[in-house]
């Protein structure tokens, strides 16, 4: 015969003249004849063999052809939104670069959009190459205006250290070869 604590409406322990009890129980009061979740699916699932059906481990989607609409996977998702977000920060640095050339300005792209490894949180890296000095430190406005939210960093090619201005001159694209 096993004990039953269902009966049982509170436990003291007393230890060395402390009385510790526990906290009620919240919620509905448990059924003593109630099962753990662990136990309910063991069953279910004994039920399940006895009647010869195969355990579903696997999620498949439905296809195309189902009654269900088929949905994209995540990565498609995220390809097409980086190539959305690639050909508006192309046209975004065309334009700047076009502006900045009727000021007088000799600018370029590098980095992740001129090598082609621009991603859904890149920004587009400009490179001045020869600027007017009344407008040097000046022209981030006019860069600003045209990337409509796009993140960018301007860098001055004189004011860069070796290692890096050989690496983003070697990479460089120009107005022509952003279209």
């Amino acid at each position: 015969m096993h004990a039953s604590w269902a009966n049982v409406a509170r436990i003291s322990v007393t230890c060395d003249n402390i009385s510790v009890t526990p906290p009620a129980r919240r919620g509905r009061p448990a059924k003593p004849d109630a099962l753990s979740a662990a136990e309910r699916t063991r069953r279910y699932r004994a039920r399940r063999r006895a009647l010869g059906l195969k355990p579903r481990l696997v999620w498949t989607p439905a296809d195309a052809t189902g009654s269900r609409a088929s949905y994209p996977s995540l990565d498609v998702l995220r390809e097409s939104q980086r190539r959305a977000r690639e050909r508006a920060a192309l046209a975004a640095a065309a334009a700047v670069l076009r502006r900045l050339r009727t000021r007088g300005v000799r600018a370029a792209v590098f980095g992740s959009l001129a090598t082609g490894r621009f991603g859904l949180h890149s920004d587009v890296d400009f490179i001045v190459l020869e600027c007017p000095p009344a407008l040097r430190y000046g022209i981030e406005s006019d860069v600003e205006a045209c990337m409509q939210g796009i993140p960018f960093d301007v860098a001055y090619a004189d004011e860069m250290r070796e290692p890096w201005r050989s690496r983003a001159l070697s990479a460089l694209r120009d107005e022509s070869a952003l279209r």
